[in-house]
């Protein structure tokens, strides 16, 4: 998540009901140069910032394990001695290059074991954490790798992107399948939503040997990893993820805060949702 225009209250809501929530930045800058010439203290600010807000404004009581830098700008040190520095267990930014076979998560203890994406500068020092390698499925496909910006794939076209790509991932190595999508693209694309939801009803259908986790379960299972056979079993994994239905339990207890606010020295309004009480002014 990121703070401008954030709907805590959905984040506390989705919290709640157990799923990860992980940090996207404060301000979601999105000029190469800002991330570039980030200091340490910046990247702090940014991520640590953001972690903060979290805890505050959507009451968070889940450890806030991982990040994701905006747009992808992954250059050099700076960000990977933040993390450490920070307690930031998991990176998700970097992008490989197309794999056979995919790539599973690797930690920065020693270099990045692919060539590093265009436009991105990889670390080259040792970092004590975790990269959520962002699998490309093709030599064209766009950084996020699942995107649709603007329809392309929406109706069935999605619904054969998805099969591609788990395919690829579950034929070769099983290394994790990260699904990676905005919410503006299912706005943007009718039925998509449904589409996402139909299929993997029909992979956890078809196949008894499939899981769908969060990233730091994910973590956690290659840590300690566990047979098919007692995966069920599986300790870290039994604080499950609940049906999110703000129909049926009223997000806030149908109290939310909409928050139209100014920073002090600014008189540009910036709003955000919450289930606490609306600061004086915007929170950066």
């Amino acid at each position: 998540m990121s703070h401008d225009h954030a709907n805590y209250s959905v984040a506390q809501k989705l919290s709640q009901n157990g799923h990860e929530i992980a940090v996207h930045s404060v301000t979601h800058n999105p000029g190469r140069d800002y991330w570039k010439n980030a200091t340490t203290e910046e990247w702090g600010k940014e991520m640590s910032g953001m972690r903060a807000y979290l805890r505050w404004y959507a009451n968070l009581s889940r450890p806030i394990y991982g990040m994701r830098v905006p747009h992808f700008r992954v250059y050099g040190e700076n960000q990977f001695l933040m993390m450490q520095e920070q307690g930031f267990l998991y990176d998700s930014s970097i992008a490989a290059p197309h794999h056979s076979p995919p790539l599973w998560p690797y930690t920065l203890h020693s270099r990045v074991p692919h060539r590093c994406s265009p436009g991105q500068r990889c670390p080259v020092k040792i970092h004590p954490v975790w990269e959520m390698v962002v699998n490309r499925i093709d030599g064209k496909c766009v950084l996020d790798c699942n995107g649709n910006h603007g329809g392309k794939f929406s109706g069935n076209k999605f619904y054969e992107f998805l099969n591609k790509k788990f395919k690829r991932h579950y034929e070769y190595n099983r290394a994790p399948f990260g699904i990676y999508r905005h919410w503006d693209e299912f706005k943007n694309a009718p039925g998509s939503l449904e589409i996402l939801i139909k299929w993997i009803d029909d992979i956890l259908a078809k196949h008894d040997d499939v899981y769908f986790v969060t990233m730091i379960d994910v973590i956690r299972w290659i840590q300690n990893p566990s047979k098919l056979e007692t995966v069920k079993d599986f300790e870290p994994w039994k604080d499950k993820c609940t049906d999110f239905s703000p129909m049926s339990s009223p997000i806030c207890a149908g109290k939310v805060n909409r928050c139209d606010v100014h920073r002090k020295n600014d008189t540009k309004m910036y709003s955000f949702d919450t289930c606490l009480p609306c600061p004086k002014f915007f929170p950066w």
